[in-house]
């Protein structure tokens, strides 16, 4: 007698814990003895168990006392396969999400894919688990070459061969990769071809190197070296023009001709210089006729923070430059720090510099509704989607905002809260009205509009808000789902 097996499945919930599935209805492990687990239903006080041996199913009692969601289940198979791409592929974390819900827009639209998109979690609700798979596989980047560490897989090729030949900091860290078969190759190489490259070499990194050979009259690289980069940093001077600092001293640029820079000692009549390709050094003359001036360096360290904040940041100038000066006080007062706050340039010294770099990336706040021009990245968001819908002048200039995936929400909800607020307008509006609905339980506002000035007849201007809406969102899922509205 062969007896089919149960139909049962296993998941990840969000904790990164293993749930089992069957019949629709979802258990976590009570206990576990060797290969031997024993599940609960993942509601509480249910009384039904399942017991299994190696993933196997042994013993059901499938006596639930409430019925099964098979909707979040639905939801949670999506989820599983946000993650597993996480894991699988090197595709943004955002596209990953998108693509995955374009597939359920894809359907045929019923009320069965309805209920499931109202389910589906937002991106910033299951972001962080989505990064956590896959930074479970894939290590963070590293930022200097000291935290570079090849071991493990990573030092192994995909079939599981040793391919680090090397790592080598006699004179600079230098990572060396090859296998023994490409050694085989190589040795038993006539000729033996050698090239460096500085142009596809890793940021990190001043060369790539490779060894060739002919295989059977075919060329393959069999041998390669990484030479760890020349420690440089590029900043920015008070006239906005680009240095480069090497060893403790800073390089002005002499000439440019395409990717390729060709920079002089700062000093005059120092013979010193460095040539760099896409910011990478090929060439270093370091023939210096003075010493460096590391103190200058640090002062210019300070002001680069300062200027990187004011681009960054909305904080008021002065207290940017005061919680810098605060961040040196803060530090064991010796010699050096007393040194280096004398030199640093007072606020007043510094200030248009400071400025002019606020200004470079924040144009100035518009003064009439006609000079109001919203394009480029301010029409996006900080993902890079699209976020100005219209930009109308039917009844006077009225701007309204929101994304696809908003208008995919708010289309997908029962209810739609609309409302308009006169207190927190921009100056230059009239009112700023919003439309809200809840996604899993959470009120989130998705669809934003601003008047210019007062309407005489707002139905009007409310009529013209919701057509926009329709609009959009008729195009984007067939027809709107709302089934009702509240003002």
């Amino acid at each position: 007698m062969a007896n089919a097996q149960l139909d049962i499945k296993f998941t990840t919930n969000r904790l990164g814990n293993q749930n089992l599935v069957h019949n629709n209805y979802k258990f976590q492990i009570k206990s576990r003895r060797g290969d031997r687990c024993y599940w609960k239903c993942s509601t509480r006080n249910c009384p039904a168990t399942v017991n299994t041996h190696n993933n196997i199913p042994t013993k059901v009692d499938a006596n639930h006392n409430h019925p099964s969601d098979r909707m979040q289940l639905r939801v949670d198979d999506v989820l599983q396969r946000m993650k597993s791409r996480c894991k699988d592929e090197l595709t943004a974390i955002p596209t990953i999400y998108e693509e995955e819900l374009v597939k359920l827009r894809d359907r045929e639209w019923n009320d069965d894919t309805h209920q499931l998109v109202e389910h589906i979690p937002t991106f910033y609700s299951c972001k962080d688990q989505l990064y956590n798979e896959r930074h479970k596989l894939i290590p963070a980047l590293p930022t200097t070459v000291e935290d570079i560490t090849v071991d493990g897989e990573w030092a192994q090729t995909t079939t599981g061969q040793p391919f680090l030949l090397a790592d080598d900091n006699t004179n600079g860290r230098m990572l060396v990769f090859s296998t023994q078969e490409n050694l085989y190759h190589l040795a038993a190489a006539d000729t033996i071809y050698c090239d460096g490259t500085f142009y596809v070499c890793p940021t990190l990194f001043y060369q790539l190197y490779t060894f060739h050979a002919k295989v059977d009259g075919t060329m393959f690289p069999l041998f390669i070296m990484a030479n760890a980069q020349l420690d440089i940093k590029f900043t920015t001077n008070r006239l906005g023009n680009q240095n480069l600092v090497h060893n403790n001293y800073k390089f002005q640029i002499k000439s440019r001709r395409g990717d390729r820079c060709y920079w002089k000692c700062s000093t005059r009549n120092c013979p010193a210089t460095v040539n760099t390709h896409n910011n990478i050094p090929t060439k270093v003359d370091a023939n210096h006729n003075h010493p460096s001036d590391r103190m200058q360096l640090r002062v210019d360290d300070v002001l680069q923070r300062m200027k990187s904040r004011c681009k960054d940041e909305l904080t008021a100038i002065p207290t940017i430059y005061e919680e810098e000066l605060v961040k040196l006080r803060d530090r064991e007062w010796n010699d050096d720090t007393h040194q280096l706050v004398e030199h640093i340039p007072t606020f007043y010294s510094c200030k248009d510099q400071l400025y002019n770099e606020r200004h470079k990336l924040i144009p100035a706040l518009p003064t009439t509704v006609e000079d109001i021009t919203v394009d480029g990245e301010w029409a996006q968001t900080t993902t890079g989607q699209p976020f100005l819908l219209a930009d109308d002048n039917t009844n006077g200039r009225m701007l309204v905002f929101s994304t696809q995936e908003n208008l995919y929400h708010l289309a997908a909800a029962d209810t739609i809260y609309c409302d308009g607020t006169f207190y927190v307008c921009p100056t230059l509006f009239y009112q700023l009205y919003t439309f809200h609905a809840k996604v899993d339980g959470t009120m989130f506002h998705w669809f934003t509009a601003s008047y210019p000035v007062k309407i005489s007849r707002c139905t009007q201007g409310y009529l013209l808000l919701l057509k926009i809406y329709v609009a959009n969102s008729t195009s984007y899922f067939n027809q709107p789902r709302c089934s009702s509205t509240m003002k």
